[in-house]
């Protein structure tokens, strides 16, 4: 009986190590069966990347190597610091690098975006940072908007080297390949710029003087520049400030009061992450009955934001609506009302409440009566 038990066992034994030998060398056929003619196929295959430059990935005896361009034989010539070789980018691209002085003409020298294709989807001008008449490298931006293409996401960077002879013996060019992706990129404003953005704000030049005290609020993307109160402006408690959004590249007054205002929970913390946003329309527009319709139209104007309690001569900030009508106050929680003024004693514009609750934005569409009647 035990021998009969031990034969079955070694039978069990040998038939399961068959099936592992066939289970293994279909597995190592299905594997050679997998065509891989590229660095990324390589990669998605599940094999890892060498570390190196250009980096490389092994299947097998095959070894392929990432495509960068021709950023190696042009390193003694110009050298790309953003956007890097297969790299996503999104419109609006700023291209930033150096360039040895040759390169530009004027200062300057052309760059251009293309799909997959070669068709050009983007275009700009690398502009030298400092004196170009060298031989040494310089610094350059550039900037360029581009439409992401409906077929394929990658496409190349193309920086040629100025040529004013046209001689095809002159020509040059850095050439790498990039990936493209949806949405907008919002390009950051140094201290100098966001100043001088703040310099060209009616609000910010009625509310107060400049100063040269700011700081930088990452999560909202704003330079936030003290302003030294006009006497007839002050206000009990308040420390206003210029704030420049990097995103509209536009200036608001944030007043930054504490007493004034209630504050729930105590979550007015500076800078506020709360406030109300919306749009002013003013209409009707046309000035003899029409068939078709005739509808609202954007309107560029100021935003009253009053603290409840408080005078309609004291607002607690003023915004101003762009060209579409859009505006936007950064607040501390509290109760408010909004009043649009229109810039024609004509116009009648009117008023709403608002609650603005913590780490909330509320939006609130205000309209103005341009008294054309039918």
């Amino acid at each position: 009986m035990k021998k009969i038990l031990l034969i079955i066992v070694a039978v069990i034994v040998i038939a399961g190590f068959g099936v592992w030998l066939t289970s293994d060398s279909d597995n190592n056929k299905m594997k050679d069966d997998i065509k891989i003619n590229s660095f990324q196929e390589c990669l998605d295959a599940g094999n890892p990347a060498m570390e190196s430059y250009p980096r490389q990935c092994r299947a097998g005896d095959q070894t392929f190597t990432e495509y960068i361009g021709n950023e190696l034989e042009k390193s003694d010539l110009i050298v790309l610091d953003f956007p890097r070789p297969n790299q996503t980018v999104k419109s609006p691209l700023l291209v930033k690098g150096q360039a040895r002085g040759f390169w530009f003409f004027e200062g300057d020298f052309p760059v251009v975006l293309t799909d997959w294709d070669g068709l050009i989807i983007g275009e700009g001008i690398a502009v030298a940072q400092e004196e170009w008449m060298t031989e040494e490298f310089v610094p350059f931006q550039a900037l360029i908007e581009f439409e992401v293409p409906a077929y394929k996401n990658q496409g190349t960077l193309i920086l040629q080297k100025d040529n004013p002879s046209g001689l095809p013996k002159h020509d040059d060019a850095l050439e790498i390949p990039v990936f493209f992706a949806e949405g907008k990129t919002i390009l950051p404003l140094s201290p100098d710029e966001a100043l001088a953005i703040a310099r060209e704000s009616r609000d910010c030049s009625m509310a107060g003087i400049l100063t040269d005290e700011f700081f930088y609020n990452e999560s909202s993307q704003t330079w936030w520049i003290d302003l030294e109160r006009m006497p007839e402006l002050e206000k009990d408690g308040c420390n206003p400030a210029c704030v420049v959004s990097e995103e509209t590249r536009g200036a608001v007054v944030n007043w930054r009061c504490t007493g004034t205002v209630p504050d729930l929970n105590n979550t007015g913390i500076l800078p506020f992450d709360s406030g109300v946003s919306g749009v002013v329309t003013i209409g009707p527009i046309c000035p003899v009955e029409k068939n078709e319709p005739c509808s609202n139209q954007p309107y560029e104007t100021s935003v009253q934001v009053i603290a409840v309690g408080s005078p309609k001569s004291s607002p607690f900030a003023v915004v101003e609506s762009d060209k579409e009508g859009r505006y936007k106050a950064m607040l501390p929680p509290g109760e408010y009302t909004l009043q649009a003024v229109g810039g024609n004693s004509a116009l009648r514009c009117e008023s709403k409440n608002v609650s603005v609750e913590p780490s909330a934005m509320s939006t609130i569409d205000l309209s103005c009566d341009s008294e054309i009647r039918y």
